[in-house]
Formats: structure tokens, sequence, C-alpha cells
């Protein structure tokens, strides 16, 4: 996922919008800045990953999907939110299809202590046969609603992606939607409040940086502060293993030394 950031250009005078994209797993966060929302950068970062992704159906992720190396499985939260839209602008027929959905969150309730293999097997015997329907209701409103209808255009956008929507039935590693990396976006808008906009482009790799051991520590339920202090210190003393000074790896290790 990504969202924007205002950078100043240095002797322009004015600023330019540029991209902090978010990467999200084993609660663990990564922010990479970039100047544009061009789909290059999630590629280029993600080379020669194999496995599933979690995307809205911008078009710039399209790319990542080509090789048929990474499997795409698409954001329940997205969809949904299209259909509470429509209800809030008084189409109540919406509400048959959110009503459908809550029965999705309320199989992943469930599902929350199962073990990867059992989730996969519950969603597969409780959720499919509900994005059944949910696929029925959609194209019986494609073919019916009005082009200019908000309805339309949801479930329009539903029915693009619903092999995508039904990814997540098949591993149970996947979640149902990609709240936990939206959650992430919440320091980046509070500082675009209060900051305004970053100096420089350095300046905006530096942000990238702050806010993804910033969010991880939060993540791993540790003190940034004195994460910050041990791990510089361990540095400067050499020490070169950096996947054991990751934010979750260094709560581990000192939760097991406590």
């Amino acid at each position: 996922d990504d969202t924007w950031i205002d950078v100043l250009d240095p002797g322009a005078g004015e600023t330019h919008v540029s991209r902090l994209w978010g990467y999200f797993a084993e609660d663990e966060f990564f922010c990479d800045y970039r100047r544009s929302r061009e789909g290059k950068w999630p590629a280029e970062f993600l080379a020669g990953y194999c496995g599933t992704v979690m995307a809205d159906a911008f078009s710039g992720h399209h790319r990542l999907f080509i090789s048929g190396a990474i499997t795409w499985a698409a954001c329940m939260a997205h969809a949904r939110r299209k259909f509470k839209e429509a209800l809030e602008a008084g189409e109540l027929a919406a509400s048959q299809a959110l009503d459908l959905f809550s029965l999705l969150w309320r199989v992943e309730r469930r599902a929350e202590d199962d073990p990867p293999d059992g989730r996969r097997d519950r969603r597969q015997a409780e959720a499919v046969p509900i994005l059944d329907r949910l696929e029925v209701l959609m194209t019986e409103w494609v073919a019916t609603q009005r082009p200019s209808s908000g309805l339309f255009r949801a479930a329009r956008y539903t029915l693009k992606i619903f092999p995508q929507l039904r990814t997540y039935t098949r591993d149970g590693r996947v979640p149902i939607d990609n709240n936990a990396l939206e959650r992430q976006w919440r320091q980046p808008s509070l500082n675009r409040k209060n900051s305004l906009f970053v100096g420089s482009d350095r300046g905006g790799a530096w942000a990238a940086t702050m806010f993804s051991i910033l969010q991880s520590c939060r993540l791993a339920d540790i003190d940034p502060y004195r994460y910050l202090v041990d791990v510089f210190a361990e540095l400067h003393q050499g020490r070169t293993d950096y996947d054991q000074l990751r934010p979750k790896a260094w709560a581990q290790r000192s939760r097991a030394a406590a």
C-alpha cells in the first residue's frame, strides 16, 4: 500500500508530492520513500519474492503478478468500503452486500485461534459459500443497476477482482484484508499535519526509515528510545548481524533475557 508525502524542492520554493510505499509481514513494517507512484517501485522491492501479496486494485500493482511468481490477494475491506459509501449515499440495497461481508468477518473471528491449515479449512467450509452468494449478487447488480449508481460501480469493482478476493480462502496465512498495513499510516498522516512537508528527498528517505523503526517498535510493544539506544551502541561496537537487530528480534531477545 502507499500514501503521499509533501517534499520541498530545494531552491524551487515549492513542494512536490512523493510516495511512501508500505510493506507489512509477520508484525513488521517497512516504509520505502520514492518520488512517484510508479508500479516499478514495489516490483523492484519484491524482485525475487515468491508467494502471496495483498494489494488493492491500483493498476501500478499489476506488474507484480505478471510472471506468476507472486499470487495476488485482494483486500476485502476495499471492496466492502465501496458498498458502505453507496449505502451512505442512500442506496439502501447496498446493505445486502454489507450483511454478507459481515458474515465473512464473523468467520474470521471464529478462525482467529486456528492454526493456518485449520483456518484455511474453516474458510473453505464457511467463507466460500458466502463468497458464492456475494458473487451472484454482484453479477445481478452489474446487469441491472444504472451505470451511474454507486451500487453498480461497487459491484463492478468487486466483480472485477473477485478471483483475487477468494485467494485468502486457500491459504490460512493470508489475512482477509490489508487493515494491519493501513493502520501503520496513522503516524505519517499525523506527521503531515504537524510538519507539513519534509525538506528534501534525502529527508523523505530518512522519514521513511524512522517510520519503519517506530511502527515496528510499536508492533513489538517496545520503547523506541530504549531500542535505538541499545542498537546504536551495538552497531558502534561492530555488530553486523543486522537481522537480529530488527525491533521484533530485539524484543524477543530482551524478553528472553528478562
